[in-house]
């Protein structure tokens, strides 16, 4: 998640101070990704050097003194930029399942057939677990329902690629030993 981006969201619907920014980031995300106010700060504190954020004043809660922040023209173009521009996925990301998959076919000391296995019965596990989970939620709570669902189809598609890789990986172990 861009924390940049959020908060320049978030500062588009009015001025607010980092600890009520933290607090509408958690709101936003359903407490699934439980921000630091720190990491907010810090944020702030980069918009505010790049120009994409200004203080607008100070707001006193409770006998405490906080800076208010509202986005610039700067802060709106950077925001209309990032909105326009897909989210890619870098295809040099390393996945630690193909790691281990690679690696189990290169081992003489495991059978990748049973790493795949163990593996597809937990990704079978966490499908049915996050199922349930998403049956008896709150269809209303937007950002748990968006987060299951994802995770629902990564499942899913990652249980589809165990079962395509399961006889090449196996294949590909056989012939290595073969070969040795």
């Amino acid at each position: 998640m861009s924390v940049k981006h959020v908060i320049l969201v978030l500062l588009q619907k009015k001025p607010a101070g980092a600890y009520s920014l933290k607090q509408s980031i958690d709101e936003l995300t359903g407490n699934a990704w439980p921000m630091n106010i720190g990491q907010v700060s810090q944020t702030i504190t980069r918009l505010d050097r790049d120009g994409l954020v200004q203080s607008a004043g100070e707001v006193t809660t409770g006998g405490r003194v906080a800076e208010l922040y509202a986005i610039t023209e700067a802060g709106e173009e950077e925001l209309s930029r990032w909105w326009r521009a897909p989210l890619v996925k870098s295809p040099r990301d390393r996945d630690d399942l193909v790691m281990r998959v690679l690696a189990a076919v290169h081992s003489d000391a495991v059978d990748v057939s049973d790493i795949i296995q163990t593996q597809r019965k937990q990704t079978l596990q966490a499908l049915a677990e996050a199922t349930r989970e998403l049956r008896k939620g709150d269809s209303a709570d937007v950002a748990s329902y968006f987060i299951l669902q994802r995770r629902i189809f990564d499942l899913d598609s990652e249980s589809r690629w165990l079962d395509h890789i399961e006889r090449i990986a196996r294949a590909a172990s056989i012939e290595r030993k073969s070969d040795d």
